[in-house]
């Protein structure tokens, strides 16, 4: 009687045909044995996997290669997972770290939770009117940490859709750039307090021109005997002119530059 016992497996790198081409064996081989476990005979079984090899050997990198990636992602970008209503489904580490909430108090919370409450309601609505449309939607958004601090990143939303074309998911990408605002914030801070230095200027510059215009005027209409008065009043008129239409010119300016820097703040709500 022939007793077959546990088989051994043992891989074999061969070179076959003409080629001398390397290929990755795999024997299986099973020692055959009588009542009294004396060997009979050894059966090898052998199985090309040098395809398989190659596969398994590609997944590797790739599995390398995601993992940098993850990591380099977590390093730097803020990324988070939302269902189709936009309650978060997951959170990276960057997120926990800047919004400084643990990832079991985001999950299952929306983004409300990060809410500064600086943007206004029409500002949210645009932008999932956006993205429920199946349209990827960029924009600067400022956030509040847990422990009440503020901070801006630059946003990019991608809706994501099912084999069915349904949208099932939204992915969120965000790159810190409080610094940055926090600058911008500042110039425009020195920019108002400029304007408002210089429109103060022009205000006071505009009161005594317009009392010299007049006083002026009053000796315009008299009647002088001598040529020196008479040019000389002409060269004080033409320069009050001159110093009238210098001021209005900066005046116009000021009103200008606060209209735009006054547009360009209501854009960022």
């Amino acid at each position: 009687m022939k007793i077959k016992t546990q088989d051994e497996s043992v891989k074999v790198t061969i070179n076959i045909g003409r080629n001398n081409k390397n290929k990755l064996i795999e024997w299986t081989i099973t020692r055959i044995c009588d009542d009294n476990q004396n060997l009979i005979e050894l059966v090898a079984i052998g199985k090309d996997i040098s395809e398989l090899n190659v596969i398994k050997t590609q997944k590797e990198e790739i599995n390398t290669l995601l993992n940098a990636h993850v990591e380099a992602i977590d390093s730097n970008i803020i990324c988070s997972i939302t269902d189709e209503n936009g309650v978060i489904t997951y959170a990276n580490n960057k997120f926990c770290e800047v919004s400084k909430y643990d990832l079991n108090e985001l999950v299952g919370n929306t983004h409300n939770i990060i809410n500064s409450g600086f943007h206004s309601k029409d500002f949210f609505t645009n932008m999932w009117k956006n993205i429920s449309n199946g349209k990827v939607w960029e924009g600067e958004i400022k956030n509040k940490t847990k422990d009440g601090n503020y901070y801006w990143v630059e946003t990019v939303i991608i809706p994501i859709k099912d084999t069915n074309s349904k949208i099932n998911r939204f992915l969120s990408l965000r790159i810190l750039k409080t610094q940055i605002k926090e600058m911008e914030e500042e110039i425009l801070r020195l920019l108002k307090s400029h304007e408002d230095m210089l429109f103060m200027i022009s205000h006071e510059i505009r009161r005594p021109i317009t009392s010299i215009m007049g006083v002026l005027n009053i000796f315009n209409e008299k009647e002088f005997e001598d040529t020196e008065s008479k040019l000389m009043l002409n060269y004080l008129m033409e320069s009050i002119q001159e110093l009238d239409f210098h001021s209005r010119k900066m005046t116009k300016y000021i009103y200008e530059h606060k209209k735009v820097n006054k547009f360009s703040s209501t854009t960022t709500h």
